[in-house]
């Protein structure tokens, strides 16, 4: 995981994409309700497979902890550290969509909801859990 790869811009209005050995900054939607993410510590992202896929695939393979993965939906923006990729699948795609897209589950210790819009209201609020004792997979 020690190459950095750019992907996006925010110049079309999208936040731009990476993954690097500090942390990732994804785009796409999460599946898993709200509500559950600070209970559950743990969440499925589905997004369209692009050059970074290949970076994420690696990671669930290796089963690397990725320190800060940021993740902007169409409604937030909300950071979660010391992420585990736990299962990568390509998922089902619209039929008019030429795109493929991946479905990514994803455990944490700790979500940081950076900017998440709720019927016009910003806050900001975290939920952590213990840390997790090595060799330990929930």
């Amino acid at each position: 995981m020690g190459a950095y790869l750019r992907y996006g811009g925010v110049s079309g209005g999208s936040p731009t994409q990476s993954i690097g050995p500090l942390g990732w900054n994804l785009v796409g939607s999460v599946t898993t309700p709200e509500q559950l993410l600070r209970v559950w510590h743990s969440l499925k992202l589905v997004r369209q497979s692009d050059h970074l896929s290949s970076g994420i695939r690696s990671a669930w393979i290796a089963k690397s902890v990725v320190p800060v993965i940021v993740i902007n939906t169409p409604n937030s923006r909300f950071q979660v550290e010391n992420a585990t990729i736990v299962n990568y699948a390509f998922a089902p795609a619209p039929p008019i969509s030429l795109q493929s897209l991946e479905e990514i589950q994803i455990t944490f210790q700790k979500i940081t909801y950076l900017n998440t819009l709720n019927q016009g209201v910003e806050r900001q609020a975290t939920a952590s859990r213990p840390s997790r004792k090595p060799g330990f997979r929930p």
